[in-house]
């Protein structure tokens, strides 16, 4: 009697993984259906928010690693330097000849840290700001 409420609990585990991994999926096609950079007079400004090991960086190289519109900043970028880190956002922005468009990879956990990214985007009339938040099971 015991296995088949195990069984049960598995089963409803199961679904319940094949759920949350259709919403992952649903969420990344519809993702695809945004035009990144097709227009090169819109900007846009993108976060890649998630713990460590959550597929940020592999979510940036299969959506916008191949598109020489976006430019990728990680903490690596400018060395955790928070000066930096907003000189280089600033530097691709303000560029309007180019119209470049900024991922920020593994920055940004907490919302004052992006504040101040989102602020240079508006004052740079940045057309799109985007945030990703990745999660992953604990295992």
């Amino acid at each position: 009697m015991n296995e088949g409420f195990e069984e049960n609990e598995q089963a409803e585990h199961d679904l319940e993984k094949m759920e949350k991994e259709h919403d992952i999926y649903m969420a990344l096609e519809k993702f695809r259906k945004i035009p990144l950079g097709e227009d090169s007079s819109k900007q846009e400004l993108v976060f890649l928010v998630g713990q460590s090991g959550c597929g940020k960086t592999s979510f940036y190289k299969n959506y916008f690693g191949l598109n020489e519109k976006y430019k990728r900043m990680t903490k690596g970028t400018t060395d955790g330097n928070t000066a930096q880190a907003k000189n280089y956002a600033k530097k691709i922005l303000m560029n309007k000849t180019d119209r470049l468009s900024l991922v920020i990879d593994n920055c940004g956990l907490l919302p004052k840290h992006r504040k101040p990214f989102i602020e240079l985007a508006i004052k740079c009339r940045v057309k799109q700001i985007r945030c990703l938040y990745f999660t992953t099971d604990k295992k």
